[in-house]
């Protein structure tokens, strides 16, 4: 098919899942449309592609599942049986249902799934898994996928993606009990208020966060300035010691073609 637009939605509180979209969007066109999904004011639109576009749809894996929000998003989009190309980056633990779920939501949307990739990026609890990734290595292999699903999708114009994962799918993250905390280094920047996706940290006070609004991106955690946001609580601690025990070995990125 002739490629007429191409757009680039993301779910992205850390910026790896943005960054790994824009390097495949960059690939098919030197200007495309970013709908940056991180935002709430984004998530609550609907969003329908023409024929000729082509969607890049990219979000972090949480627990085997596409994250709850941007699942939701995702379901706001329609289009005319437009390709997709879907991004699954998760913390070098496993991706699971992950893929297999994004499809069907956008299949259900009316897009067809040309290509599909699992991509790892630096945890959200600890820098010691997969840290600094998406790295360049991982830049330079989005790259090569999305030359491939460029391809396949301007010289086909019917696609067949096989995906792994399993129907039903997994329970994924229940809720955790445990959330950031403020320490009195805090400068009140605002920059943890401006980043938090879930708007769950007060912007009159930033020392208070709503756990129940809280998904546990660690955005505040990772973006704080003057290291103020963090998590110690017995069942965070646990919980990220059994990670970097379990997913210290290297993944590499997994690719999915029609």
């Amino acid at each position: 098919m002739k490629v007429e637009k191409v757009y680039c939605a993301y779910f992205s509180p850390t910026g790896s899942s943005k960054r790994l979209a824009e390097a495949v969007a960059g690939v098919f066109t030197a200007e495309y449309e970013q709908i940056d999904l991180t935002k709430m004011e984004n998530r609550n639109k609907p969003y329908h592609l023409d024929k000729g576009a082509v969607l890049i749809a990219s979000a972090p894996v949480y627990a085997g599942r596409v994250q709850a929000q941007a699942a939701e998003a995702f379901k706001r989009f329609s289009a005319p049986q437009c390709p997709v190309v879907l991004l699954a980056v998760y913390g070098n633990r496993h991706y699971e249902d992950a893929l297999l779920e994004m499809a069907d939501i956008f299949q259900s949307g009316g897009f067809v799934p040309a290509a599909a990739g699992a991509f790892v990026a630096e945890h959200s609890f600890s820098k010691a898994i997969a840290g600094g990734r998406p790295d360049q290595a991982d830049i330079e292999k989005a790259g090569t996928f999305a030359q491939q699903a460029k391809e396949i999708i301007e010289q086909k114009d019917a696609y067949t993606c096989t995906l792994p994962g399993n129907r039903p799918y997994r329970d994924g993250m229940g809720k955790l009990p445990f959330h950031p905390e403020t320490a009195e280094s805090c400068v009140g920047c605002m920059r943890c208020a401006k980043r938090c996706p879930m708007q769950a940290i007060d912007t009159l006070d930033v020392k208070k966060i709503d756990g129940d609004k809280c998904i546990k991106c660690m955005a505040c955690v990772k973006g704080c300035a003057v290291g103020a946001k963090y998590v110690d609580s017995e069942p965070f601690l646990t919980t990220v010691s059994r990670l970097e025990s379990l997913c210290a070995a290297r993944r590499e990125p997994e690719f999915f073609f029609g």
